[in-house]
This record gives structure tokens, C-alpha cells and sequence, in this order.
């Protein structure tokens, strides 16, 4: 078995262990250690990371196995490990949003079927890796793993949705957005990356780590977490949040999946106002989604449960299952739960219909812009398209510039044919699975590089001119990029013309 170190900058995370591929070893085994670092791999003493899913700002997400199950059931591994760089405050604000999450999953995934439950959360303390240092202390929050797509990965490759499915959509996150409002939570990131179809259908609502909780009395003010593009003027102020806030991002997700484009190109801020003549929707679900859309909270409506209640109207059936709860929950009976502490009405309107240029671009004041959620310069769909596009790129230097090293060794025979197909296989794999992914790919490819120009100067068998095989590799690079534009021409091409015969 695989077992994967989640210790940061770690040089050989990968860790096979044989003895692990027997299931009663696994079970019983004390404790296993990276054989590169030392670090004790078996977190909590019964979860495996085996793969790292993604990484961000504040540490890694993994995907692994709790061993102590029947079935080894898979889970998410969310660990934290700020910058060291940070100051005491930003250390404590970055790890609020951490332990935010774990009490919003304990609180409100558990009892609900479409939010991920919390498995665990626990600190690991360990030895530093140079003597001297203080121990590093890591922070871990397990959750249930859900097998699926986010609607990002979808818009990407479907292309834009039906007004039937995003209709569908909106009800389905809406219901869930009830369960959260009436529990005092408001999401506060609400975005196509965080609502997630499992493969048998059934939507997730996803990255609780931004909830706000809210306490009688209290000013709840924002507090610079958002995703720039999705989140109400109100958010981006730096002002009170509602459960109007939600409301309003998941309007802007609608918009985004009905026209697979940036919300910033269909939000006309010279006059203020949403291109309404460029988004392929009318009737009622244009008139919920416009008052989900008012730049001042109050004009919204109130709750998900409103919006909810206008979609049942507009169609002439209620899209509740009941009165107040529209799902089963998971742990029946829960306790009687507190009256809804929300304010029913708002304070005057003070938000600005036109935002100043500096709210675009800054966050609110004594706030660290690394604790922004999914803001910068690229949104989600350019960063996933990047990706892409980086990938692509990666994989045509490569096979390109093995290629040439093989030929130049081997020459042109069918047994440098066969190790090339292999090489392309093989680096198409470690593509697909994330085996080689993010800063792996300039690692790798410089690494392959160091070595032919290594064996031009120590004639080590590569005949041919250095610069011809940097060349080549360049081609290569430039190649693979062309292709993958192509293909999404192609396929925009494809979309438009589906659209134009329906």
C-alpha cells in the first residue's frame, strides 16, 4: 500500500509499505513513519492519506482511508499548516476559519444528507525537521468523501446547463440553505467549486470553512471571506451579512452555469446592472433570480425559504417536500431546535448599487488578503482552464524531449518506437491520476532537461545537437498547447451550434 506524508515540502512523500497490502496488518499495525522525513503517517491513528487531492494557502487536502471501518471507507484529510511567516493575530484568524469549518460540519452535515459529515478533528504535534526548531504542530479535520464532480469540472465539460437543470439546482441548494439558515449559518462562499453532484445525482453543498455563525445581539459583520464575482455588495463592503448573502451568490452561480461564463461579463457596471438580453432564461425563474440579484439585501427575498415558495408559485407546484423541512434528515429525532435569530427585517439600505474601484481589488481592512477565499487574479473556470492548458503543455514537452533522447540513444528502430508509446502512456496516466500535477510539472520537466543536457556534455549516448533537442522539446510544448485551444474551440463551436438547433 501507498501510504502518502502529509508533513509540508516533504521530498519523497510517496511511502510503499508491502506489509500493508495485507488487510489485518493495516488493522493492527501501531504506527508507520515517512521514510523520508519521519513523519507518523497514520493520522489519528486510523486514517491513511493515500494521494493529495489539492493545495492551498493554509496546507493540503488528501484523499484516504480509515482503516478502523470494514470496508476502509475512503474520507477526506483537510490539514492546516499556515505560512510561518504569520503573526500571532493572522495565525489565529487563519485558524478560526479551520476550526469554523469543523463545527459547521459537526453541526450541520451530520444531521444532513447533502452536507459532508465530520468524521474527526484533532492537532498532531511532531519533531521539527532541523534540530533546534520548535515542534510543528498541524491541525486535522477527517470528513466523509464525496464521489463526484463540483459544477465547475461539469460547466467544463458539458458546457453551459438547461434552464431545467439549473432550475433543478437552485431548488435543490436552496433547500439545503433553508436547513443551514434556520440553524443561524450563513454559508458566505457560495460558487459552482462548492456545490458538487455525486455520481448517483444527489448535490452536495461543499467548504463550510467560511460559515458565519451567528449569536443574538451580535454585529455580524463580513469579514473579508468571499469568492470575488459571486459575493453581494454588502459582502464585498465589509458590511453586515444575511441570509440574503447566500441568496445572492447562488443566484450568480445560476447565471454562471446557464451561460458558462465569468458572472464580471455578464454584470454591466457601468450602468449597474445584470445583461439580462445575453442570459438564455425568462418567466418566472428571470424574476426569482432577478430579486435574488437586488444590490441592497432588503429588496431580496428574505430567506431560502421565500425564494423557494416564489419558484413553487411561479410553476404552479410547491417545491417543498413539507412546510419547514424539504429532506430527510440523517439522525432522527434532532432536538428542538432554537427560534430562527435572523433579522426578519433589514436596516435601512446603505449599500452602494456601484461599488468604489478599491472594493474590487482589496479586502476589508485588518484583514490579511492571504485569508481571502477565491479571490486573485484568475476565478475558478480561468484556473481550471490554465490547468489545462498547463497540463497540456507539460505533457507535449515531455514526451517530446524523452522522445528525442530515446531516438538519439536507440535510433530510429521499432524498439525506440515501442519505449516512446510507453513514455506517452505513461506520462498520459500520471496526468489523469494527479500523480504529476501542479508544481510538479516545471520540477519534473526541468529535470528531464538537466539530464539531456547532461548527457550531451558527458557523452553519455545522446547524439544529437543540444539545441536541436531543446528545440524539439519546445515544438512539442507549443504543440500540445495548439491542440488543447482546438479542442475547446471545437467543442465551444459544438455547443453553439446544439444551442442554435434546438
Amino acid at each position: 500500500m501507498d501510504v502518502y506524508c502529509t508533513r509540508p515540502h516533504c521530498l519523497q512523500p510517496v511511502n510503499r509499505f508491502p506489509d500493508l497490502d495485507n488487510r489485518r496488518t493495516v488493522k493492527t499495525i501501531e504506527q508507520k513513519y515517512c521514510e523520508s522525513c519521519g513523519m507518523p503517517l497514520i493520522l489519528g491513528g486510523r486514517y491513511i492519506p493515500q494521494a493529495p487531492i489539492e493545495r492551498g494557502g493554509f496546507g493540503a487536502t488528501y484523499r484516504a482511508i480509515d482503516r478502523y471501518t470494514p470496508t476502509f471507507r475512503p474520507c477526506v484529510v483537510k490539514q492546516f499548516q499556515p505560512a510561518g511567516t504569520l503573526s500571532t493575530s493572522q495565525l489565529h484568524k487563519a485558524q478560526i476559519l479551520f476550526e469554523r469549518e469543523a463545527h459547521a460540519l459537526e453541526n450541520l452535515g451530520n444531521p444532513h444528507p447533502q452536507i459532508p459529515d465530520l468524521f474527526a478533528y484533532f492537532e498532531l504535534e511532531v519533531p521539527p525537521l532541523q534540530e533546534g526548531a520548535p515542534d510543528d504542530r498541524f491541525f486535522y479535520l477527517v470528513q466523509e468523501f464525496i464521489d463526484g464532480v463540483t459544477m465547475t469540472e461539469e460547466l467544463e465539460q458539458r458546457g453551459a446547463f438547461s434552464e431545467a437543470d439549473v432550475r433543478e439546482i437552485l431548488i435543490e441548494i436552496l433547500k439545503i440553505l433553508q436547513f443551514v439558515h434556520e440553524r443561524d449559518n450563513i454559508h458566505r462562499d457560495i460558487k459552482p467549486s462548492n456545490i458538487m453532484r455525486r455520481f448517483d445525482g444527489l448535490l452536495y453543498l461543499l467548504d463550510f470553512g467560511a460559515v458565519k455563525q451567528v449569536s443574538q445581539g451580535s454585529t455580524d459583520f463580513s469579514t473579508g471571506i468571499f469568492s470575488m464575482g459571486f459575493a453581494p455588495p454588502e459582502q464585498i463592503n465589509g458590511g453586515q451579512v444575511y441570509p440574503a448573502t447566500d441568496l445572492f451568490a447562488l443566484a450568480v452561480t445560476t447565471l454562471a452555469l446557464l451561460t458558462d461564463r465569468d458572472p464580471a461579463e455578464l454584470f454591466d457596471s457601468y450602468n449597474s446592472k445584470w445583461r439580462w438580453d445575453e442570459i438564455p432564461v425568462a418567466g418566472g425563474l428571470k424574476f426569482v433570480l432577478e430579486r435574488m440579484l437586488q444590490p441592497v439585501p432588503s429588496d431580496r427575498f428574505t430567506s431560502a425559504a421565500a425564494a423557494l415558495s416564489a419558484l413553487g408559485e411561479l410553476s404552479g407546484a410547491s417545491p417543498f417536500g413539507s412546510p419547514s423541512i424539504a429532506f430527510p434528515l440523517k439522525n432522527q429525532p434532532l432536538a428542538p431546535q432554537p427560534a430562527n435569530r435572523f433579522p426578519t427585517t433589514f436596516p435601512s439600505p446603505s449599500y452602494p448599487t456601484a461599488l468604489p474601484q478599491e472594493h474590487l481589488t482589496q479586502p476589508p481592512p485588518d484583514y490579511d488578503s492571504r485569508f481571502v477565499m477565491g479571490t486573485g487574479l484568475f476565478s475558478d473556470r480561468q484556473r481550471s482552464r490554465l490547468a489545462m492548458l498547463l497540463r497540456a503543455g507539460f505533457f507535449g514537452f515531455e514526451v517530446s524531449l524523452l522522445g528525442t533522447i530515446v531516438t538519439g540513444v536507440l535510433g530510429m528502430s521499432q524498439t525506440s518506437t515501442i519505449v516512446w508509446f510507453a513514455i506517452v502512456v505513461l506520462f498520459l496516466l500520471a496526468i489523469a491520476t494527479r500523480a504529476i500535477d501542479g508544481w510538479d510539472f516545471p520540477l519534473v520537466a526541468g529535470a528531464t532537461l538537466a539530464f539531456a543536457i547532461a548527457m550531451r556534455v558527458f557523452g553519455l549516448g545522446l547524439n544529437l545537437p543540444l539545441l536541436k533537442v531543446i528545440a524539439i522539446s519546445i515544438l512539442g510544448w507549443a504543440s500540445a498547447i495548439a491542440l488543447a485551444c482546438f479542442y475547446r474551440l471545437v467543442r465551444k463551436v459544438w455547443r453553439l451550434r446544439s444551442r442554435l438547433w434546438r
